[in-house]
């Protein structure tokens, strides 16, 4: 037997994570392991904490999955089966709802999904979201692999056999795109390190050969606040400029208060991220696409953000995943 229970969403004022919701964040990090084989995207409990608090930008809901014995308040991390959360926008966005589900491995085909999906579906029908979107991470194949599915953009392709794949299309559930980050390894000190800056500063002398009309700025940590509003207006742009094949997103409503209260937040996570963005050498207030910088202006889309917590050990990794959605009834 299997029992669904819903956990608190943690305070404003509250310091440390319920036991409870320590196994969820324990059982994230796992799961993190199992997909991605590191644990670089996992956040500690601290991190967490502040993670989950709810602002006046989204709120979620979390699900654990445990077995019938066990303690609802301090499961043992041999009762919890799995977990489930939705997020939901309340600034823009008011029709999306954003899920993520997972089920340990040696706990599947026992209907433990079926059953955290239905508090999912329950929790969004209630909100009034008429839209669900959810990503499963580590199904990218080749396009002429056996069982491969290409999405309507016609770039990418997804594993059909795996099980969340057909199990998401059996539910319902469109697929839109794919979506596929690289991985940038820097080596450690010594020679390997050397010969890969060396690299670098070949790949920059060649782009300084090309380079006009702009200079690039860099910080560590939140924004300068002269550059909030134009960062700001570059968030709104690249919220909605990125491909999103046959999803559904509006604008996010960046602002410049929005773009302090995060950059906060990720202080309060203990993060550490460095921004370099480029800067036209004329203009004064960026338009709808950068940043502002003291006698230039923002090239849209010229920002790249590199962070993590402090124990981050310079790799930049991301995933490819599935992206798809359905519209609940």
């Amino acid at each position: 037997m299997v029992k669904i229970i819903e956990l608190a969403v943690p305070s404003a004022d509250a310091t440390a994570l319920e036991p409870n919701q320590r196994a969820f964040a324990r059982l994230a990090r796992d799961a993190d392991l199992i997909v991605y084989g590191h644990g670089d995207f996992s956040e500690s409990d601290e991190a967490t904490l502040e993670s989950w608090k709810s602002t006046k930008f989204w709120t979620s809901q979390r699900f654990l999955a445990l077995t019938d014995s066990a303690d609802p308040a301090d499961p043992h991390p041999s009762e919890v089966l799995g977990n489930a959360f939705v997020q939901f926008p309340l600034q823009e966005n008011k029709h999306l709802a954003f899920v993520y589900l997972w089920v340990q491995p040696h706990a599947r085909g026992r209907g433990i999904g079926t059953a955290l999906k239905e508090a999912l579906r329950e929790a969004i029908l209630a909100s009034g979201r008429s839209t669900a979107q959810v990503w499963v991470t580590g199904a990218v194949v080749p396009q002429d692999a056996p069982g491969a599915i290409v999405p309507p953009t016609g770039f990418g392709a997804v594993d059909g056999k795996l099980p969340a794949i057909r199990w998401l299309l059996e539910l319902g559930f469109q697929f839109e795109q794919v979506e596929r980050i690289s991985t940038l390894t820097i080596p450690p000190a010594g020679p390997d390190r050397e010969e890969w800056l060396a690299g670098v500063l070949r790949f920059r002398d060649h782009a300084a050969a090309h380079a006009s009309g702009y200079r690039l700025v860099t910080w560590t940590g939140p924004t300068p606040e002269h550059h909030l509003e134009g960062m700001a207006q570059l968030r709104r742009r690249m919220s909605v400029d990125m491909p999103t094949g046959g999803l559904s997103f509006d604008a996010d409503d960046f602002t410049a208060e929005r773009i302090a209260y995060n950059d906060q937040r990720a202080l309060a996570k203990g993060m550490i991220w460095v921004t370099v963005a480029a800067v036209a050498e004329a203009g004064g207030e960026p338009d709808a696409g950068g940043r502002s910088e003291a006698g230039g202006e923002l090239d849209a889309g010229g920002r790249s953000e590199v962070g993590g917590e402090p124990d981050a050990d310079g790799r930049s990794e991301a995933r490819g995943e599935l992206v798809a959605y359905t519209v609940l009834e």
